[in-house]
C-alpha cells in the first residue's frame, strides 16, 4: 500500500542520514551520540542536510 512504501522510504531515508551523520561527525571529530556536542550537531546537520539536497 501507499502507507507501506511512505514509511519504507522514510526507513531508508532516516538511515541513510543516520550514517550521512555519523560519517560527516567523524570526518569533523565530533562524536554523534555525545550529547555534550548538541551545540555543534546543529552544524553537522545542516551540513549533511545541504550536501544531501544538492
Amino acid at each position: 500500500t501507499a502507507n507501506e512504501w511512505q514509511d519504507l522510504i522514510h526507513r531508508v531515508c532516516t538511515d541513510t542520514l543516520m550514517i550521512l551523520m555519523e560519517r560527516t561527525c567523524a570526518e569533523f571529530s565530533v562524536d554523534a551520540r555525545e550529547p555534550l556536542a548538541a551545540g555543534r550537531h546543529t552544524d553537522v546537520f545542516a551540513l549533511v542536510w545541504h550536501v544531501a539536497s544538492m
